[in-house]
């Protein structure tokens, strides 16, 4: 397990700094419009994300029934 970690870390050292480059050069070459658009998608998945945890966390605790179906 370490040894995944220690590959893991090693990895984020050597290719996080040039994708966080060329990701800054992108939001850069972004119209306001489309910067916009990035933020309001980006609020809706942590939304999302922040709804699926608390019936997580409510159905681990047993107050919750199972998960909604979805549409």
């Amino acid at each position: 397990m370490a040894l995944h970690i220690a590959l893991l870390a090693r990895a984020a050292r050597r290719y996080g700094p040039p994708l966080a480059h060329a990701a800054y050069r992108r939001w850069q070459a972004m119209t306001p419009e489309e910067k916009e658009r990035y933020r309001r998608q980006m609020r809706e998945y942590a939304g999302r994300g922040r709804q699926l945890a608390k019936g997580a966390t409510g159905r681990a605790r047993g107050r919750g029934g199972p998960p909604e179906p979805r549409p």
